[in-house]
């Protein structure tokens, strides 16, 4: 009788803490109108100033030239994937819009950088600002103005989310600190950064209706719907965000999917509340590509510009801003001041950046170096639209190569088999796909939608076309010739792996190059949509280890791959005695491990994700349709992601988040807490009210006889244009517009306890806590060494439970043998915040913090605590 009373306890308190204990509840995503216009919390002084002069501009616009800013010109109306309209009268160029998260897509002689996951496994904030600073750099010498970078959704939720490696890591708190440093580094090179995608785009089965009807899922009736409660949502997914909009970022961009049963870029709880609202955001949102699905609805809820410009289907001239937003201002529908709001929104970051547009050097849609104009609409004449401009340059170069030397992870290395020792090694064998490009080369398809070599990337729109590429066996050969190694070895992964095997057991040492890759669901490469259909390395990899194994005692697997990997069936092989394991590295990866192997550079990569033992043990995707057509995706483990999902249920994992082995011997001592403050307040204090814009009154008044095509404009096919065709155009048989629920336009005379600033509430970026030790490198080897701090928070409070540990600070230092430094972790008032449903606002509960120092997320060296009272 005890034992079912205690089973009944125990169901009804797990019942009492699901937050989807009522699913239904979050089919709704909460109105919240009007859209904030931007100046209602305080800025910089250099920002106020940008804002004034945007203001006068956009008082000296007619309509249709504001139209023209917020919408696209169509799918290859202009040289970049993303081209706004022009204001000639004004002096406003085009702006040209261009991804992505790893280099310029589509555009020559320029670098392939790590990716964001491979870079997130350095652990370094300079490293990270020194990438984004030579990709806005290289993004400026071709003409780019706004590159669509960086990534931090998907966050990284599934293990075999296909996009992962686009971002930073499932750690919110690591994903935000690297985020705002990537803008940074862009935004200081007169380039716009772009943080995407705006939120829980954490799949791609299923993020778009048409296109997953496409590949055969006809009784899909809607896009996904990711349904997030309201305390995972703060504290996990729109995390890193808000340290992209505190670090001043540009724009957002809006996600395919939906988020609690609305579509993510007519969701006006997400744009208008969370981001425009609490995060005190002052940019604008633009969509993803075809990823606004309505008009007016998703301008009330917060969207600025419409890209690529066509409305729900590509390359067709059609939109759903365009001539439809001249027309529903004409008609009474959106208030002008709506739009004054946006293109407000979009000139502002252009002028605090000192962005000035130039012609793009470059063309997205062919080699040639003449073509047409108007690619998309095969007009225009035959004009030069690539100069083949090498943007690459020393920093440039540096940077990546820095970037994929010190993101490489020493996972295993039994007899101290690494670095390799010359004397000891006269041939080497290397062996695997991954070792050599393919047969097309670096560049093995469109949008690097393929895998028959090395990986140097994921496919999709974040991919990029590399220029020189150096595979790990050219690399690997080039390097061991200084010390008159030979190299030998073959790419055979399938059939009978004998020949495998006997080249493994001629060879002194060998080394396996496996990999696993995923994309963006625009393609299929080798029946992944995208996501990965499991985590098994590519290519038959376990097979070729296992062979490869199996004759050489000293057996090296180096393991390149978009995400978590399964490695259970070799890895402890006793043969197998040294595993590396770096995310895609772009141009340098290859050198980068020829570096590792010979010891020119030591390893000193973490995981920025676990690896587990058992594939289960990561949340599944949603890849079933239901009857009704309508896939719901519950968020129910809540905040739990990666090492806290495995820590909050005891799993042991085969290697957990921020795990790293190093060359050298490092040790943690002297660990210490110091308040910032006597007191550190439960509450955040209310904000001051909001500002007033003071705008300028318009100098001009919208009339019908002005909305209509000019007589010396002749229309391009599939152009977007701001014009309508005829007056009787802008009122419909409609006799009212039905707006949303909850909706006004009246601007607010509060501001939320959450904002009030860029960021959000000025209390929530205060240093509350520094946590202080020092670290040494006792040697062999100089070293980068990263040390990571973890905190405990109370657990008195059942509604406001939290993971067990979580990261709050971590810092990398490039230690020579002998040196000590001290490091300090400034923890903020944010860092000790949980998200209280009841209070709709951040809370730092009072009672005992302990404090984790060390080598992984659960590799602890020092302990100690603070107590909040």
């Amino acid at each position: 009788m005890l034992a079912f009373v205690l089973l009944l306890t125990m169901l009804l308190a797990a019942a009492l803490a699901d937050p989807f204990s009522d699913k239904d509840a979050y089919k709704h995503s909460p109105p919240y109108y009007p859209a904030p216009e931007i100046g209602r919390v305080p800025t910089d002084l250099r920002w106020r100033a940008a804002l004034k002069v945007a203001q006068g501009m956009v008082a000296n616009m007619t309509l249709l030239e504001k139209v023209n800013i917020t919408t696209g010109t169509g799918w290859e109306m202009g040289p970049c994937v993303g081209n706004t309209g022009t204001v000639e009268r004004l002096g406003i160029k085009s702006l040209c819009l261009q991804d992505g998260p790893l280099g310029i897509r589509f555009a020559d002689l320029i670098t392939t950088f790590p990716a964001g996951i491979t870079i997130a496994s350095t652990f370094s904030r300079q490293l990270v600002s020194e990438r984004g600073a030579a990709m806005g750099r290289e993004n400026r010498r071709k003409g780019v103005d706004i590159t669509l970078s960086p990534v931090v959704g998907p966050l990284g939720r599934h293990a075999n989310g296909g996009r992962i490696w686009e971002g930073f890591s499932a750690d919110p708190y690591l994903a935000g600190k690297l985020a705002a440093e990537a803008v940074t580094g862009i935004q200081g090179q007169n380039v716009m950064a772009v943080v995407k995608h705006m939120v829980g785009n954490e799949q791609e089965h299923f993020r778009q209706l048409g296109e997953w009807q496409g590949f055969g899922f006809k009784d899909l009736k809607q896009p996904l719907s990711s349904n997030i409660d309201d305390r995972t949502l703060n504290e996990a997914y729109l995390w890193p965000f808000a340290d992209a909009v505190r670090a001043n970022v540009g724009s957002v961009m809006c996600s395919y999917q939906q988020i609690n049963g609305s579509q993510g870029c007519q969701n006006a709880h997400i744009l208008n509340g969370k981001l425009k609202e609490e995060m005190g955001f002052q940019g604008f949102v633009m969509s993803d590509w075809l990823a606004q699905r309505s008009g007016v609805a998703s301008v009330l809820a917060g969207l600025d510009m419409s890209m690529p410009g066509d409305g729900l289907v590509w390359a067709d001239g059609v939109p759903l801003m365009g001539y439809e937003l001249t027309r529903s201002v004409l008609n009474g529908t959106i208030d002008e001041s709506r739009v004054d709001d946006m293109v407000t929104r979009i000139l502002t970051p252009i002028l605090y950046l000192s962005i000035t547009p130039t012609d793009p050097n470059f063309s997205s849609w062919t080699n040639d170096t003449t073509s047409y104009k108007y690619y998309g609409a095969k007009a225009g004449g035959n004009v030069t639209v690539n100069r083949h401009i090498d943007v690459r340059d020393q920093y440039t170069t540096k940077a990546a190569l820095d970037g994929a030397n010190a993101a490489l992870v020493l996972l295993k290395n039994e007899k101290k088999t690494l670095p390799l020792n010359p004397t000891n090694i006269g041939n080497l064998n290397i062996f695997g796909i991954g070792s050599k490009t393919g047969p097309l080369g670096a560049v093995c398809g469109e949008n690097m939608q393929c895998s028959d070599g090395a990986l140097i990337e994921g496919w999709g729109s974040g991919s990029v076309y590399p220029t020189d590429y150096q595979s790990p066996y050219d690399a690997i050969k080039e390097r061991a010739s200084k010390d008159n190694i030979t190299i030998g070895g073959t790419t055979q992964s399938w059939g009978n792996l004998s020949n495998v095997e006997i080249l493994s057991a001629a060879a002194d040492a060998s080394v396996v190059f496996v990999l696993s890759d995923s994309g963006e669901s625009t393609g299929i490469v080798d029946g992944n949509i995208g996501d990965r259909n499991n985590l098994t390395l590519w290519h038959n990899g376990d097979e070729v280890v296992k062979a490869v194994a199996s004759k050489n005692p000293n057996t090296i697997v180096v393991v390149t791959t978009v995400g978590p990997v399964n490695l259970e069936k070799w890895i402890d092989n006793p043969n197998v005695t040294a595993v590396l394991l770096t995310g895609p590295a772009g141009d340098f990866g290859g050198r980068a491990a020829a570096s590792i192997l010979f010891g020119d550079i030591a390893p000193s990569g973490k995981l920025p994700f676990t690896i587990a033992k058992n594939d289960t043990d990561y949340i599944p995707l949603t890849t079933k349709i239901p009857e009704d057509g309508l896939p719901q995706d519950y968020f129910t483990e809540g905040t739990l992601l990666d090492y806290k999902r495995f820590d909050e249920n005891q799993v042991t994992p085969r290697f957990e988040f921020g795990y790293g082995l190093s060359y050298s011997n490092i040790t943690v001592e002297n660990l210490e807490a110091r308040y910032a403050f006597p007191s550190i307040p439960e509450f955040l204090p209310t904000p001051f009210a909001p500002s007033n814009p003071n705008k300028p009154k318009n100098a001009f008044t919208p009339h019908a006889n002005e909305s209509v095509f000019p007589s010396d404009i002749h229309p391009l096919n599939k152009y977007v244009y701001p014009y309508l065709n005829d007056t009787s155009e802008i009122f419909s048989n409609e006799t009212h517009y039905p707006y949303p629920e909850g909706y006004s336009s009246e601007q607010s005379n509060s501001t939320n306890i959450n904002g009030g600033a860029v960021g959000g509430n000025p209390a929530l970026w205060l240093s509350a806590v520094y946590i202080v030790h020092s670290v040494s490198n006792y040697g062999p080897y100089d070293t980068g060494v990263v040390t990571q701090m973890y905190i405990a928070f109370p657990q008195d409070n059942d509604d406001l439970k939290t993971a067990p540990r979580q990261l709050r600070g971590f810092e990398r230092s490039e230690l020579k043998v002998g040196e000590r430094q001290g490091i300090l972790y400034d923890v903020q008032w944010r860092d000790l915040a949980v998200w209280d449903v009841k209070l709709q606002s951040w809370r730092v509960q009072r009672g005992e913090y302990k404090v984790y120092v060390g080598h992984s997320s659960r590799d602890f060296v020092l302990t100690t605590s603070f107590t909040l009272k």
